[in-house]
């Protein structure tokens, strides 16, 4: 009997214990810090020995309109007029411990407005041309480490008649009215670094990797269960064949452990991606809704022969949603009740007087709350996708969120879903 007593109580105390991942070669590096910026197109800007010790220093998020912005009385037609169109740069020095040779090394811009010639130690890397999607770029090969300098640099372009420079086409949603296009850096950069062996990150846009998609079915709502499936793209890049493992342990807001479950082997060659899933029950579930916007984090977790590997972070809430006809009867549902969705259509550009686009993200926390505070529930993101923030910020509020499917009018008028992130 003690021995059963004993045994209970290690149970009891390993359950209670505050759950850590873990550790990982994964880092993620804020890259906002020290950019220094001129509001000109300046030759040979991409130089690495070039001398910008003139220009200002500045952080990302950054837009070079929030001195400009809203100058004019706007209209529904014109918009924001008087800002600056035109051409910019930034340029960021950094350097990179040893411990990070051998590893891969990516680089993620958030977005920029409208567009942005990007360079690393003189040579073009990457053309980003879209003002709205994540773009990221594998830097492995071009990056110095210890004590040899690196120089980055971003030629922005803002005006307003960009073009596509592969086909000539402008883009749709680039407008005064609809969209202002605040010209500059104006989301967050990221440094990530990973082993040879990881899950991908979701940048589709410059990679062509979707990262780790996390979802919920089989909903039992008196019982307060579901089943979740995590589908993770694997890369291998160590140089030789590996069987590789993804687990995942689902933690909640007190760092407690409530659901870990396995996927099967996957035997990979080097140079493969391939997607691993995994499937598990979650019990005791608290379900995601305006009135309890509760999110879990979600850990997934690579090995190979028994050692870690990988370890990645997704943050996020499950509901069942349900959209019923009929009249007096019909509606949205979540979580087997009615929602009325009461809320605003507001502009995904979301710029406020003498910031413009870019803002810290305790203003869009602030944001949220006014929305809350006027009793909303909703809203719809007009003409294009939200910046992540928005969108995070939102799950966080308890906000419902619907988003457009493109920037282009040509797919906006054929395309059938939603944007979002995995």
């Amino acid at each position: 009997m003690a021995f059963i007593l004993c045994a209970v109580a290690i149970q009891a105390a390993a359950q209670s214990t505050p759950y850590t991942p873990p550790p990982s070669p994964r880092v993620k590096l804020n890259f906002d810090w020290n950019w220094k910026f001129i509001r000109d197109d300046v030759a040979g800007a991409e130089a690495p020995g070039f001398d910008d010790s003139s220009w200002n220093t500045v952080s990302t998020p950054h837009t070079f309109n929030d001195v400009d912005s809203f100058r004019q009385i706007i209209s529904h037609s014109g918009g924001d007029r008087g800002t600056y169109k035109g051409l910019a740069w930034y340029r960021k020095h950094f350097k990179l411990p040893a411990r990070y040779a051998g590893h891969n090394i990516f680089l993620e811009f958030e977005g920029m407005r409208q567009a942005g010639d990007i360079f690393l130690n003189g040579k073009q890397i990457g053309l980003y041309e879209n003002g709205v999607t994540a773009y990221g770029l594998d830097i492995t090969g071009a990056v110095h480490f210890e004590n040899e300098e690196n120089v980055l640099a971003v030629k922005v372009d803002n005006r307003t008649d960009y073009k596509e420079r592969s086909s000539g086409t402008p883009f749709e949603w680039n407008a005064n009215d609809f969209n202002p296009d605040h010209g500059g850096i104006n989301r967050h950069v990221w440094l990530r670094v990973t082993g040879k062996i990881y899950q991908t990150l979701p940048l589709y846009y410059g990679l062509e990797s979707s990262g780790v998609y996390v979802h919920a079915a089989n909903f039992n709502l008196p019982a307060k269960s579901a089943d979740v499936t995590v589908e993770s793209e694997v890369r291998n890049a160590s140089g030789d064949r590996a069987t590789v493992v993804l687990y995942v342990v689902i933690v909640d807001r007190d760092a407690k452990v409530r659901s870990r479950f396995d996927g099967d082997p996957v035997d990979m060659a080097d140079g493969e991606k391939t997607e691993l899933t995994a499937t598990g029950a979650l019990q005791g579930a608290r379900f995601w809704s305006p009135e309890d916007p509760y999110l879990y984090d979600v850990y997934t977790i690579l090995t190979v022969d028994g050692k870690t590997v990988d370890v990645d972070k997704v943050v996020t809430g499950f509901r069942k949603t349900e959209f019923r006809g009929g009249a007096g009867t019909g509606g949205v549902y979540l979580n087997g009740k009615f929602v009325y969705l009461k809320g605003y259509a507001q502009r995904a550009s979301n710029e406020w007087a003498g910031l413009g686009q870019a803002y810290p993200d305790w203003v869009h926390d602030f944001q949220a709350e006014l929305v809350r505070a006027s009793h909303a529930n909703y809203i719809r993101w007009m003409h294009i996708a939200p910046q992540r923030v928005d969108a995070d910020t939102a799950d966080r509020y308890g906000i419902i969120q619907i988003c457009p499917p493109a920037t282009r009018k040509e797919t906006w008028k054929g395309a059938n879903g939603s944007s979002g992130w995995k």
